[in-house]
């Protein structure tokens, strides 16, 4: 039954007769510090429940035992297979043992998302044991983790579902946990969506969903290039994407530390208009695939060369 409440599942491997307990109920303890998380300049203090205890009978010479836990956020669930090449390779005895876990540790990452109307979409977790799905890293993965094992309907599941959260022209950064709004600080988490877009539709012909996706992208083109939240926005004189305002930090380099802004990049920075530049690309092409006879994406053909351009005289440096 489903109460909305986090559920953990407990797996000990490797150990004969060993056994997991309750916790003890009535026990907590409060204002723990964590010493990881205050050197990294994160809320350092929590509330520690003791949820269950392992028994393992240990033998002298007998393998060492492991304990898997594996959290699952309210609202959230590992993500069921759906049958494709990730199946096949894993069955294949002519791939090496090595390669045939890849698909099975990508399907790992891979976990549905509770919409707002209490429908089920799909998303990808940035990382365990405590990220959650983060827009910036689940565009970038999301062509090897389900383009790549042939597992187009997550792929297709997982734009559409971040599709409904375009904002201004923005993609969330970080999703929202219960009761909580996305965050939408990062200026190439909706450049990365034209990537993971590209690659889904290099590879299947998926006409319903290039249907559902084309006005959000060229949405987003819009957004940037006229201009919207933090600063992100298209500098006329030489078509680059400029982004960033005091006090925030929209690229990759966003560490945060008690408010302060370690490396902010204000700016125009590199990757960022190489990102913006194929952006463009990918929105021509997948705008002539929906229909071949419309001429109105000219203007983003126009924007291009007009990046091209700009690039190479504002980051290339002859001399050097």
């Amino acid at each position: 039954m489903d109460t909305g409440e986090p559920v953990l599942r407990f797996t000990i491997e490797g150990c004969e007769g060993a056994r997991l307990e309750p916790g003890l109920t009535d026990v907590c303890y409060w204002n723990a510090r964590l010493e990881l998380e205050r050197y990294r300049g994160l809320p350092d203090t929590e509330e520690l429940w003791p949820a269950a205890r392992a028994v393992l009978p240990l033998r002298r010479g007998a393998p060492a035992a492991r304990i898997v836990i594996a959290a699952a956020a309210p609202g959230t669930n590992v993500a069921a297979p759906s049958p494709g090449r990730s199946a096949e390779l894993a069955d294949s005895s002519a791939v090496p043992t090595r390669l045939r876990a890849l698909p099975r540790a990508a399907r790992s990452f891979l976990v549905a998302r509770r919409l707002e109307e209490g429908e089920l979409g799909s998303t990808v977790i940035a990382g365990y044991p405590w990220f959650g799905d983060w827009g910036r890293d689940t565009m970038i993965s999301l062509p090897g983790l389900t383009v790549a094992n042939h597992d187009y309907e997550a792929a297709r599941t997982i734009l559409r579902t971040f599709a409904r959260y375009e904002d201004r022209g923005t993609l969330p950064d970080l999703f929202p946990d219960a009761n909580t709004a996305p965050e939408y600080n990062a200026v190439d988490a909706a450049l990365w969506y034209f990537e993971a877009t590209r690659a889904y539709f290099e590879h299947t012909e998926g006409t319903e969903t290039l249907a559902a996706v084309l006005p959000m992208v060229r949405s987003i083109l819009e957004y940037y290039y006229e201009g919207t939240r933090y600063g992100i926005h298209v500098e006329v004189a030489d078509g680059l994407l400029y982004a960033g305002e005091k006090g925030v930090q929209l690229t990759w380099m966003d560490a945060r530390v008690n408010e302060q802004v370690i490396t902010p990049r204000t700016g125009k920075a590199v990757e960022i208009n190489a990102l913006w530049h194929h952006a463009l690309l990918c929105y021509l092409s997948l705008a002539r695939i929906a229909d071949p006879d419309d001429t109105s994406p000219n203007r983003w053909a126009d924007s291009a060369r007009a990046v091209e351009h700009s690039f190479a005289a504002a980051f290339y440096n002859d001399s050097g």
